[in-house]
């Protein structure tokens, strides 16, 4: 999910590599859908594997403008992923100032945010978002929205393409583990939870 709203129309050319590395670093099973957003999503290109079609459809990552409508945006990439099978990314590049709640911070402070995580979490999607620099607030709820769904959040670096490449690569090394609890919601007492591995010559796995 690109971010093309005003306030990040400088970004889109280092916005267009990125997308571009990530494109050139997946492998035959995997399969990507480009889209756009600022009030609504575009989507450029569907699902597909075919690196050609991505890199085609990223042609038209140009300059946009309007608002930003990014949790609505999450919200319908989260319904459209559900069915689907496979470990499951949301990949934003944005500033992260929804218009809509520009003034939250926190997921668990907006209750239509905190019902966007337990959906994200129940259907197993991990988001991952990438700021173009800090702003003036110290924490938003985009940041916050990747963390609560097990991914991260960072700032571009001088060689964005390399960073997502990275990133694409750390996702695809690693493993998604969910748990249930019979546990109330409102119980925030501390919950020990051990993974052991059970495979023979993997037993130093962290």
């Amino acid at each position: 999910l690109v971010d093309r709203s005003g306030s990040v129309s400088r970004q889109m050319g280092r916005w267009r590599e990125a997308c571009l590395a990530l494109a050139h670093g997946l492998r035959p099973i995997d399969e990507v859908r480009v889209a756009t957003f600022t009030s609504d999503m575009t989507i450029l290109q569907d699902f597909t594997h075919d690196p050609n079609l991505l890199t085609l459809s990223l042609a038209g990552l140009d300059q946009g403008g309007g608002g930003t409508g990014l949790f609505r945006v999450v919200d319908e990439t989260l319904r459209d992923l559900k069915p689907r099978m496979g470990r499951k990314v949301i990949f934003v590049l944005t500033d992260g100032l929804d218009n809509e709640r520009s003034d939250v911070w926190a997921t668990a402070n907006d209750p239509w945010l905190a019902d966007l995580v337990r959906r994200a979490v129940s259907s197993q999607v991990t988001i991952v978002t990438i700021l173009p620099g800090p702003t003036g607030r110290p924490y938003m709820a985009a940041q916050d929205l990747a963390v609560q769904t097990g991914g991260w959040w960072l700032y571009t670096s001088d060689d964005l393409p390399a960073l997502v490449k990275k990133l694409g690569e750390r996702l695809a090394e690693s493993y998604f583990i969910a748990y249930d609890t019979s546990r109330p919601p409102g119980d925030l007492k501390r919950r020990r939870v051990e993974v052991s591995v059970h495979r023979p010559g993997h037993a130093d796995l962290r």
